[in-house]
This record gives C-alpha cells, structure tokens and sequence, in this order.
C-alpha cells in the first residue's frame, strides 16, 4: 500500500486540515513512520497547544509511535520552548509537537525534532515522505510484550520557570517595578509567562491565559487583540504591551505608547545591551537573508561577524552550533540565545528585554529611539472591517493563487518577488493595509515590486 503525504508538506514543514487532507489515521501513519526511525525503547516527547483538532492527531499520532517500540513522555498542553526545554533535558531522542497554524488558521501543523531540540529540516521531511511511499514495508512492528509506554512528566513546567531566571539579573527586575501587558492569545503560554513574571515581582496584566473554543477558527494574534493589547498599555501607563504566538516562540511587542517595535529595532537592542552577547566579541551573529540590510553595517560596528541564512524550519538553530554564534535571529520574530540553548523562547526574550530596560533604566522606546532605521517606500490602502477581519485569507488565497514565496510575522506577511522583500501588514493605527519595501538608491527595483504586488493583491 503506497501512501502520499506530499499534499501535506508545505512550507517545509507538514501540515494539512483535519479529516481532510490529514485525518487521523494519517496521523497514525506519520508516527509509525517516524517511531521506526528511531531504536526500540527511544523516548519521545510530544505536546500539544489547547486545540481539539491538534489534540485529536496528538493522540493518533502517540498509537503509531508506540506500535514501534518507542516510549512517550507526554507533556500535554505545552509552549513549544517548553517540550524542546524537555527533550534536551530528559535526554529524550526527538520529539513531536501538534499546534494549529498562524497564517493558515485551518491548519495543523505536526513539528518534528531530533535529539538537540532541533526542528527537522525541509530534507529531513522530504526523507520521511519519500519513506511513506513504501509503507507499511518499512514499519517496525513491536510485539505485544515490547509495545512502547507512556508517561507523563510532572513538575516540568516548575522546572523550567525555575530555570529561565537564572539567565537574567533577578534583582534589578524585581526592583524596578516594571508593570507590562501580556496578551497570551489563548495558548500554553497562559500556564508559564504570568506566573513567571510575578516570581519576578513584575506588574502584570495578563490577557487570553486561557482556552477559548470557538466555532470558527481565527488567528490569534491578529490585528484586534494587537490594537486591544495597545490600547490597554496606554491607558494602563504600563511599559510595555507583549502578543504572544499561539505555540510561545514569538510575540508582537508594543512599547509604553502603543507603537510597535519592529524587529530590526530588538535585534540591534539585543546586540548592543545585552552583556552576555556583548562580552562574546568577536564571535558571530546569525540572522535570516530576508532580514533588513541596515542590519549588516550596524553588527560590524557592534564588533561581530555576520552570517546571513536562509529562514528555513531549523537552520538557523543549527547554524548557531555549527558557526559558534553568540546570538541569532530570525525576521519572523525568532530570537535565540545560545547560552540558554540553540531555540527561540518568547518568555525567555520578554525577561531578558526586562533585564535590559531595568539595567538601564529606560523605557523601551528611549533603547531603541537612536538606532537607525531601514530606507522604506511604503503605501497606504484603506481597507473596511470587513477585509480587516478577512486579512489572513485574503493573503493565502493570494499567495496560493500566484505561488508566492512568504514569511509570516503575526501581524504582517514578507512576500519575497525576484529577490525584493515586500512587506504587508496591517495599520495599528487605522483601518489601512501598509504595503512596503526596502528602498535602496543603487538598485530601484523595490517600488517597481511594490507596485507589482499590489496589482496582485488588488486586482
């Protein structure tokens, strides 16, 4: 029996709409495969955000493993941080997590990782997809009396709470009555970052910690919970506001005005105050090819090496080991701190941001006030609430329709078209869609793109 799975990886990563394109007993299938890549008695962690859709491939996904022989540690509901934090310290052998899309709401997405933490790459997939061809001929079969178990992890998430603070000055956060907004978009997040922050004596208002099913599925962040998140940091007087991803790798930041902190903005605040990367002189940054060009003159000045790579499901955690790098990042708001580990961990970069504005003294928008800023031409459309709350399937419709290659960034899709970087997202401020690109006085061809992509999006 021949299976295809190639109608579920996209985007280098595996994906597909439940009891469509990926039911469950795909999802069986998926784990069969992957449990016979590894040896009998291997363990396996495996978590979940709060969806039922994911929750339902979770437990499909768990029978095929253990058909295999191999043994499950279950952390159930979880950030994505958190089960790569537990594969490395429980020694575990990979791991598997099941969390729904941001820019595809519909879709679940199913990461694979080995035994670093690291997320399979695009050629990893490929391989398992290759191998499903001949299934079942190359599925291990356990007999009854070796049929993997599965147990449960308790204390993990203390664990790990205790863990992250060690990395930053505790003190100086504790004293610096620091009050933020912390919008966990419904998501495992809501388990870990309000009772860490208050550990560290942080005021916090703590948005969406919980589960809400709803009967049509939305992407969380979006634009009403960003603007919402603002709103509450302006009338709060609070420092900062923080929109989380639904898996915990990511967030949108605001600072004490409600305005948005871009991601070239936090990179260079990253590189230029934090201690750690400082002292770290001369090793390498690591940062995607799509991320703007005025970062590369501003690292050089900072005393680093730069290294571009392409933002693909797990290379640049991989770069970091290979290349020795003191920090990373990704322009999809991805930052990693390899002297905690080779992974992006929002809460992990909120407290580290904490430590900094605490050190210092100052408020977000003082750090980032005097960086320099990336040359863009922009436009602006205005759009009605309709096409507002239709944002994210307008865009995939587009992108399908016209293959496009993108970048998702919560509040904003990065559309690259014959190697210019287009920028599209939508207005905190007014209903407007905000197309924009980096101008460059050599090489024009960013508003020839521009005006290109927005024929496309409006036609």
């Amino acid at each position: 029996m021949a299976l295809e799975l190639g109608n579920i990886l996209k985007r280098g990563i595996i994906a597909g709409r439940v009891n469509e394109n990926l039911p469950p007993e795909m999802s069986t299938i998926l784990g069969c495969l992957h449990g016979s890549t590894l040896k009998p008695n291997d363990i396996l962690v495996m978590a979940r955000d709060y969806h039922k859709d994911s929750r339902m491939l979770k437990r499909a996904y768990a029978a095929g493993i253990l058909s295999t022989g191999v043994d499950i540690l279950n952390l159930h509901d979880s950030t994505f941080p958190l089960l790569q934090f537990s594969i490395r310290r429980f020694g575990a052998s990979g791991g598997a997590y099941f969390s729904t899309g941001h820019l595809y709401n519909n879709d679940v997405e199913i990461t694979f990782l080995d035994a670093g933490g690291f997320i399979y790459t695009s050629s990893q997939l490929e391989e398992l997809v290759r191998t499903s061809r001949k299934f079942p001929k190359n599925v291990r079969r356990a007999e009854p009396i070796n049929i993997g178990k599965i147990s449960s992890i308790p204390h993990t998430v203390d664990i790990y709470m205790k863990a992250l603070p060690q990395f930053v000055n505790k003190a100086k956060i504790s004293d610096a009555n620091l009050k933020i907004v912390v919008d966990c978009s419904f998501g495992p997040t809501g388990l870990i970052a309000p009772n860490l922050l208050s550990s560290l004596d942080v005021n916090i208002i703590a948005l969406n910690t919980f589960h809400q099913e709803k009967k049509v599925k939305a992407s969380v962040p979006n634009i009403k919970t960003i603007r919402s998140c603002a709103d509450i940091v302006r009338a709060s007087h609070s420092d900062l506001g923080i929109c989380f991803s639904n898996d915990g790798q990511r967030f949108i930041l605001v600072d004490e005005n409600g305005i948005e902190i871009d991601f070239e903005d936090l990179f260079m605040l990253f590189i230029t105050y934090d201690d750690k990367i400082q002292d770290s002189k001369p090793n390498s940054v690591i940062v995607s090819e799509t991320s703007s060009k005025v970062l590369d003159d501003y690292v050089k000045s900072q005393g680093f090496d730069l290294i571009k790579k392409k933002s693909k499901p797990g290379l640049i955690s991989r770069s970091i080991r290979e290349a020795r790098a003191c920090f990373a990042a990704a322009d999809s708001n991805e930052f990693y701190f390899p002297y905690f580990g080779p992974i992006s961990d929002g809460t992990l970069t909120l407290i580290k941001l904490l430590d900094i504005m605490a050190s210092r003294e100052s408020l977000l928008s003082d750090l980032t006030r005097n960086f320099p800023k990336t040359n863009k031409i922009s436009k602006k459309i205005s759009v009605d609430t309709e096409f507002i709350d239709a944002f994210h399937k307008f865009i995939t419709q587009k992108i399908e329709k016209h293959n496009l290659e993108f970048i998702d960034i919560i509040n904003e899709v990065k559309i690259i078209k014959d190697d210019v970087n287009i920028t599209v997202k939508l207005s905190l401020s007014r209903d407007a869609v905000i197309i924009s690109g980096e101008y460059d006085e050599e090489n024009k061809t960013a508003k020839e793109k521009l005006e290109e992509l927005e024929k496309i999006l409006f036609e």
